[in-house]
């Protein structure tokens, strides 16, 4: 939530008194949060206001023990990153080089979300990650949406991986449309100028940045066999005051929808096949989905950064 001082904070979506969503929206303007169930209401700092059925000695009594969970949340980029972990690492270490090398040479700060929806799919979440860094299956999957697409890999500190596409028209068109885009995001710089990024920001945020525009595809596991999806859409600021914004954006959101339908479809298809009495094998091309596994097993198994980095090298 923003609240009147502009401040932006996180809090546990769970009233104090007998645990009720504080709201369903995903999105709007209040002036308070007021609990649908006994109306227990609190400011949007997370400060009880008032407590229906409690008593001024019993409030007073469970004061500091009443107010809204804060959760751990820090902004840059003007992307909103919230730690449900107790591990509170500073954002700027925990991505690293992403912020310099990425971020603000693709000028995320003017992107502006135009379109989002999250839905859930029946896949476990590490086999959509998987699909979002390797371009083995663009040509079988997504043939006429994306075409072959050459990548080189990322490298840097910090908990993200990912891949550079180099391209002099956005990857986020249809082959067959490629130069009929917006211009390029005015005041990108380096390799910004030269393609498209596609990272993953541990463990589950799939960030692509092109020339000209921004998207993601946010993974959150619910189960074992199902995956929480959040996708959206941006472009810079400037590119929304395009006099052709309607007609030619459409063109973006068509590409999208399609490729995501269609690696929402195999990663679902994929997960109908997997069985613990077969395993499977990385192909040369997949050196980036072997490194990701890599990093995700240490970290399960909480190995140090020194393994999982030694593994991905070996094998």
């Amino acid at each position: 939530m923003r609240d009147k001082d502009d401040t932006i904070k996180a809090f546990y979506n769970s009233c104090r008194h007998r645990g009720a969503p504080l709201t369903d929206k995903t999105k709007g303007k209040v002036e308070a949060l007021i609990c649908p169930y006994h109306k227990w209401s609190y400011d949007l700092k997370g400060n009880l206001l008032s407590a229906n059925g409690l008593s001024p000695e019993k409030r007073q009594h469970c004061k500091g023990n009443t107010n809204l969970i804060e959760i751990t949340s820090s902004i840059s980029n003007n992307m909103i990153f919230i730690n449900l972990s107790e591990n509170h690492e500073p954002l700027e270490s925990y991505l690293g080089e992403y912020i310099d090398a990425i971020a603000k040479p693709h000028q995320i700060h003017k992107m502006r979300c135009i379109h989002s929806r999250e839905y859930v799919l029946n896949s476990n979440w590490k086999l959509y990650v998987e699909v979002d860094m390797e371009t083995l299956h663009t040509p079988c999957i997504h043939r006429d949406s994306i075409g072959k697409q050459p990548v080189e890999i990322l490298e840097g500190d910090g908990n993200w991986v990912g891949v550079f596409h180099r391209n002099i028209f956005s990857p986020a068109l249809k082959p067959n449309l490629r130069g009929s885009g917006f211009p390029f995001t005015e005041g990108i710089y380096g390799e910004a100028l030269n393609g498209t990024h596609f990272c993953i920001i541990l463990p589950g945020f799939f960030i692509v940045t092109a020339q000209d525009c921004m998207w993601w595809i946010q993974k959150t596991p619910i189960s074992e066999n199902q995956v929480q999806v959040n996708v959206g859409y941006c472009f810079p600021e400037e590119t929304l005051k395009h006099p052709d914004f309607n007609t030619i954006s459409q063109l973006y959101i068509e590409r999208w929808n399609q490729v995501i339908e269609e690696d929402d479809w195999i990663t679902e298809y994929q997960q109908k096949g997997l069985n613990n009495n077969v395993s499977g094998v990385y192909t040369e091309k997949e050196k980036v989905v072997q490194h990701l596994d890599n990093i995700i097993v240490a970290k399960v198994l909480g190995l140090p950064e020194s393994d999982w980095l030694l593994r991905s090298t070996n094998e």
